[in-house]
């Protein structure tokens, strides 16, 4: 098995690269919405884009998009749920009614926290069956290589 499986990662052609990147990102944009704990359900791009306003409090639009790859409208259409919910709020810092900062109200603070603790079991679970047929090095480094990726994407994203 770890012949074929090492002979197998050897014969990866980019268009076979993509389609697995693309399977990754099918399945973390899942169509499903979660309970959290918090009784809130919510989808996890949604989830994601509150935990991001948590951690980087005054955040703007446009840093979001960039961030998450989306466009400004989609991120404003998922400000619109998670303000209709109460979990996020607008300040804005000037007259100029387009340019707000963004920030979690309590509720949106439990439900960040609450976010998180999902994630990390979850993930904690995933990790320890993935230790299975890789080593924790293999797996981190892993993320470190997706991390790089997705840096180097953005860059390339923004020369085109």
């Amino acid at each position: 098995m770890d012949m074929e499986r090492e002979q197998k990662k050897s014969t990866y052609t980019p268009y076979q690269m993509s389609v697995i990147m693309e399977r990754m990102h099918a399945i973390n944009t899942s169509a499903e919405v979660i309970d959290y704990g918090e009784g809130e359900r919510l989808y996890p791009v949604e989830a994601h884009i509150l935990s991001s306003i948590a951690e980087h409090p005054g955040t703007f639009v446009t840093e979001l998009a960039q961030e998450w790859n989306r466009t400004k409208g989609t991120i404003s259409q998922i400000l619109k749920k998670l303000e209709s919910k109460n979990l996020v709020y607008r300040k804005y810092e000037s007259r100029d009614k387009r340019k707000a900062s963004l920030y979690v109200s309590e509720e949106g603070m439990r439900l960040h926290q609450a976010h998180i603790d999902y994630d990390t079991k979850s993930y904690e679970r995933f990790f320890e069956e993935l230790t299975k047929y890789y080593s924790r090095e293999q797996v981190w480094q892993t993320f470190e290589v997706l991390e790089k990726w997705i840096e180097l994407e953005k860059e390339w994203n923004s020369v085109w």
